[in-house]
């Protein structure tokens, strides 16, 4: 049997069943990786709390509870992609690969 191609349609039914971001990437790695790369895990509303709101100060405490960027992706995607999109996580001590 091939490998699955990930699309749009495929990452959400997978991601539909499961009940947090991290059990979807434990469990559809190849999904996870293509949803996060497309943006699509974004409309992954399901997985995200609105009562938490991502400011530079929540980001940073989200950030000390990891020990890798990798672990701080997972479990707080949504606070890794703010603190991406602001610039804050090169401030929060994590070995980053250069950027190209």
């Amino acid at each position: 049997m091939g490998e699955i191609k990930w699309n749009e349609q495929t990452c959400y039914a997978a991601a539909k069943l499961c009940n947090s971001l991290s059990e979807f990437n434990k469990r559809y790695r190849g999904a996870y990786r293509a949803a996060c790369e497309n943006g699509w895990v974004e409309d992954y509303k399901w997985f995200s709390n609105p009562a938490v709101k991502w400011t530079q100060t929540a980001c940073a405490e989200a950030a000390k509870k990891c020990k890798t960027v990798t672990e701080f992706a997972t479990k707080y995607s949504r606070a890794y992609q703010v603190a991406r999109d602001n610039g804050w996580i090169e401030t929060y001590g994590f070995k980053l690969k250069p950027k190209k």
